[in-house]
């Protein structure tokens, strides 16, 4: 015999109240902040229990109880000392109610702050990335403000597929996205690449790029394929190839793959792992690298 809604309606205040501190159960903050998202519709499962929200006779009761016991819960951590916990329920909590901002949160804010601050003061001794790219090649430079063109921002999704690299069939660009055009140090340095690589594409730690080389003009500019996992391996002849690559992959149908191939232009005889002659955009890259690496450290 289905449960009458008045009973479940008994049943949820009588779990919220038990939830209420300073209740023992390892699961109580936990089972007060679901409730909302159970009558939104993202959860089937009530305290434990599997239902629908349409089963209870009030909804909004219910969540306005929640929140009480919630508020309740926050005040408690500060009366017990816990500062940790209750920055996290604030956290979880400060778009929901009107919650004062705990001491903690107020000096995590003040400090990522301050290292931002720092971040910025030390890394203003560099040129930015593209200009340091400019001091090796204006044209390179200028070609990599617009690297996208007038492709869309989907672009990946519906042809990444296609545009594998050289000797590396099974590295899939689907989930790619276009990079800023105008990149901070600190965007760049993250996945410490082994050369003087500028990034204009990627996801997840893998991306396509341009290596810099010393006065090259953008002809020269060859694409990579960086992966976290894998590192280097060969993309295009340069800039031109890779867009050449590009739109043979837009156009799809037989054989586009075979198109791609033939667009990509050819590989350079020097190793990919192997130095390459230092220039204004590599130092840079190498400086901005020691100066967050210290700021890491310090923080």
């Amino acid at each position: 015999m289905a449960i009458s809604k008045e009973k479940m309606q008994s049943w949820a205040m009588r779990m919220i109240e038990e939830a209420r501190p300073p209740s023992r159960t390892i699961t109580a903050i936990d089972d007060l902040l679901a409730l909302r998202s159970f009558f939104d519709g993202d959860r089937t499962l009530l305290f434990g229990m599997k239902t629908t929200p349409d089963a209870f006779e009030n909804p909004s009761a219910l969540i306005e109880e929640a929140l009480g016991a919630l508020r309740e819960w926050f005040d408690h951590l500060a009366e017990i000392g816990d500062a940790k916990e209750q920055a996290r329920l604030y956290h979880r909590l400060q778009y929901q109610i009107d919650i004062p901002e705990p001491e903690l949160v107020r000096q995590e804010r003040a400090a990522s702050e301050a290292r931002e601050s720092a971040k910025r003061d030390a890394l203003s001794v560099l040129p930015r990335p593209l200009d340091a790219v400019a001091a090796v090649s204006p044209s390179l430079a200028a070609a990599l403000q617009n690297p996208q063109g007038e492709r869309s921002e989907d672009f990946f999704v519906e042809h990444g597929k296609a545009l594998t690299s050289k000797g590396k069939p099974s590295l899939d660009m689907s989930n790619f996205d276009w990079l800023g055009a105008d990149p901070d140090w600190d965007e760049l340095v993250g996945a410490r690449f082994d050369a003087p690589f500028f990034p204009i594409a990627g996801a997840d730690g893998d991306y396509v790029g341009v290596l810099v080389f010393l006065e090259a003009p953008d002809d020269d500019a060859v694409v990579l394929y960086y992966s976290h996992e894998v590192g280097f391996s060969f993309m295009a002849e340069s800039l031109q190839h890779w867009n050449a690559m590009c739109d043979a992959a837009s156009v799809g149908g037989r054989g586009v793959k075979k198109q791609v191939d033939r667009a990509r232009g050819r590989a350079p005889r020097w190793k990919m792992d192997g130095g390459l002659p230092p220039n204004a955009y590599g130092d840079a890259l190498a400086r901005a690298e020691a100066i967050l690496e210290r700021l890491h450290r310090g923080s």
